[in-house]
């Protein structure tokens, strides 16, 4: 009966896995559990059971099997490692550590116990100990494709870019077919901006994987940064193909802007398109912030190019979003607490205008915190300030995470330095998870939010009703709210020649990103170029070569002949492009979205004269503000005509040239390395912090 019972089971045992090995996963569970009712609790038949069911995905079934396994076999390394999986799947990274430490102990050179305990590790964000176990792997077994893929991953949730490089490539020379290392180097080279490669590994992730959504997310991504629109849209058309009901990535879509627009046209046309939208949506669609965070769909950031109000637009998507939960912050600070909020990407430009600040608050006041994002925030930051009461508070990528801890945190204020330049700043902001919430030049342009509370600008930034022009509650400071270093002007000067420019022209650097370059510009440069037969406008080029050439296209198309003497430079190193600057008749400010510190303290630190036309909005006054601030008025500009005569004026007159720029250096110390607007800033946090008690 027992040699019966034996072979029955035998023979059911040999049916189920030779399913299970052709992969009729219900054909081998029947046959599986027929074998258990021949031998109840046999570990073999409870072991293959239970891993049928997980790659049916039925992973709590899989569990309850593979459990009774563990429990028949409490000392195989293959069964346990092989239940810890499946806790994996579901995200029970704690039962599954004990076991993968038990498996490893028993079977020391088990590289796939190993390699899961590295996995596990990581999810619990025992990173170095993750590390650790993935070089264990490879040292086993350094054929391990999927070790060196994961070890890649961590080494890029680091921000070790370069060593993530290595690891994934390593992978791909295991694995040449391996989508996902292919798609996740694309992603490390992009944040190296080598978008030619990373465009190559993402088109190759869907060649082998064709319907990869998130190796067609990411590729959409890229050509939108390299300004290649209409190839990003015939990958956001895939996208649809394959997510036809997908609201939010359909909105994401058709609310994308043009980086460089052709004509006012377009540009009219855009906003009116996104107004519709807007007023047809459904807000029910809209009321998961981390969906709307994943899909990017706030307003887009390029409406600020587009030399127009934006308030009542941006209004309209935040009442989309009124579904959305708001914190509710209750806290007493014994010392107020402040952080000023900058995420990634932002963090250079964010260190150039907002260093001095930070370098100067008074920490005897307050608590001051700079908020950014992993994995590399703090090391691009820290390095550079020499206030060590400076506290970091590092968010995470995941966006409710970061909701949380900011909350946690208890800040008395969250200063943004942008809000709507990525989704993360601007869903915060919206979810307000501090008591006070405000935001400044360095994203000029109102939020369109209820939630931030004030709008920090100055006096000549704003023109009359200028509160018109924000949802928040506009302060005005007396002076511009920035403690700006001087930049370092190099003594030596490469010779003009060696940027390929000739001694014997008037030079107009336009050094603005290009797209501020607002097709109401064209004019501009033309009218310039036509009165001054002896002149030459020089842009610097963007870092994405689509961008550039759709700039010169348009200007070929709209500036006739004169288009001619209209140079688009290389880019430069920081000194080199100093040296330039100084040695360019003037600077031209753009219209609309003019220069902020940045371009125009250069120019001033370089003694080169600024033209800027005084715009009708914040976002055209930096310019004129600074200009004011030092006392040397004379190349601000109240119409396009004044503008242009203007312009060739101190270009064509050394001696005007000359005065101007002695102005300019006399008054220079009232705008660099501005300690009252340091104590400005200080005084109005304190002032809104006691009003909150």
């Amino acid at each position: 009966m027992k040699n019966t019972l034996h072979d029955s089971f035998s023979h059911l045992m040999s049916l189920a896995q030779r399913s299970h090995q052709k992969g009729d996963l219900p054909m081998a569970i029947n046959l599986y559990k027929e074998a258990l009712k021949v031998i109840p609790k046999q570990p073999d038949a409870l072991h293959l059971l239970g891993i049928a069911y997980c790659s049916q995905q039925n992973f709590s079934q899989g569990i309850i099997y593979l459990e009774k396994a563990a429990t028949a076999l409490p000392d195989h390394a293959v069964v346990l490692t092989n239940l810890s999986n499946a806790y994996l799947k579901v995200e029970e990274y704690s039962k599954a550590l004990p076991l993968l430490q038990k498996s490893v102990t028993i079977k020391p050179d088990f590289d796939e116990a190993w390699h899961k305990l590295a996995n596990t590790l990581k999810a619990l964000n025992r990173i170095e100990e993750a590390i650790q176990a993935y070089h264990k792997t490879l040292e086993l077994n350094p054929n391990h494709f999927n070790a060196y893929y994961n070890l890649g991953n961590t080494m890029m949730l680091l921000g070790n870019y370069k060593t993530a490089i290595a690891q994934y490539e390593k992978s791909i020379s295991l694995q040449p077919d391996f989508a996902s290392a292919h798609n996740n180097l694309g992603i490390v080279l992009l944040e190296w901006d080598r978008v030619e490669e990373a465009e190559q590994h993402y088109l190759r992730a869907l060649q082998l994987q064709p319907g990869y959504t998130e190796a067609i997310k990411n590729l959409v991504q890229l050509y939108h940064k390299a300004g290649k629109e209409q190839e990003a849209m015939q990958w956001n058309k895939e996208l649809l193909r394959l997510n036809p009901d997908h609201a939010l990535l359909r909105f994401a879509i058709e609310t994308h802007a043009p980086v460089i627009a052709v004509s006012n046209a377009e540009i009219d046309a855009y906003r009116h398109h996104i107004v519709s939208l807007l007023d047809n949506a459904n807000p029910m669609h809209f009321n998961s912030v981390e969906k709307l965070t994943e899909y990017a769909c706030h307003p887009s950031s390029d409406l600020i190019y587009q030399g127009r109000l934006d308030r009542t637009l941006k209004e309209k998507y935040v009442q989309l979003f009124q579904a959305l939960p708001r914190a509710m912050v209750q806290h007493t600070n014994s010392k107020p607490r402040v952080g000023f909020v900058v995420t990634a990407g932002h963090e250079g430009v964010f260190l150039k205008c907002m260093k001095g600040i930070l370098n100067h608050i008074n920490t005897d006041l307050f608590e001051v915190s700079v908020v950014c994002s992993l994995p590399n925030g703090e090391k691009i930051i820290a390095p550079a300030l020499n206030n060590s009461a400076i506290k970091f508070v590092n968010l995470p990528a995941k966006f409710n995470e970061a909701y949380q801890l900011l909350v946690y945190a208890n800040f008395d204020v969250l200063h943004y330095w942008e809000i709507g330049t990525d989704a993360t700043n601007y869903f915060l902001a919206l979810t307000k998870p501090a008591k006070i919430q405000v935001t400044s030049w360095g994203w000029p342009s109102t939020s369109g939010m209820k939630t931030v509370d004030y709008f920090i600008s100055q006096k000549n930034l704003e023109p009359q009703q200028a509160q018109e022009h924000y949802t928040e509650k506009l302060v005005l400071f007396d002076k511009l709210p920035v403690y700006y270093y001087r930049p370092q002007v190099p003594a030596s000067l490469k010779t003009l020649a060696s940027y390929g420019l000739p001694n014997d022209k008037h030079l107009y650097l336009c050094q603005q990103n290009l797209r501020k370059v607002h097709p109401d510009f064209d004019a501009v440069v033309a009218s310039i170029l036509e009165r001054d037969k002896e002149g030459m406008v020089l842009f610097i080029k963007d870092k994405q070569d689509a961008i550039t050439r759709k700039l010169q296209q348009r200007l070929s198309s709209t500036m006739g002949p004169a288009f001619s003497r209209v140079i688009f430079l290389e880019r430069m190193p920081e000194e080199d492009y100093l040296g330039l600057l100084s040695q360019c008749s003037v600077a031209l400010d753009t219209l609309h979205y003019g220069g902020g510190a940045n371009t125009i303290y250069d120019a001033i630190q370089a003694e080169v004269p600024v033209i800027t036309l005084e715009g009708y909005k914040h976002s055209g006054r930096f310019a004129t503000a600074a200009l004011r601030q030092l006392k040397a008025t004379d190349t601000i500009a109240y119409t396009v005509q004044e503008y242009v005569d203007k312009a060739v004026a101190v270009a064509s007159d050394a001696s005007l040239r000359l005065a101007i720029v002695e102005k300019m250096k006399r008054g220079s110390s009232a705008i660099f390395e501005d300690l009252e607007a340091v104590r400005e800033l200080e005084n109005f946090f304190l002032e809104k912090i006691k009003e909150q008690l």
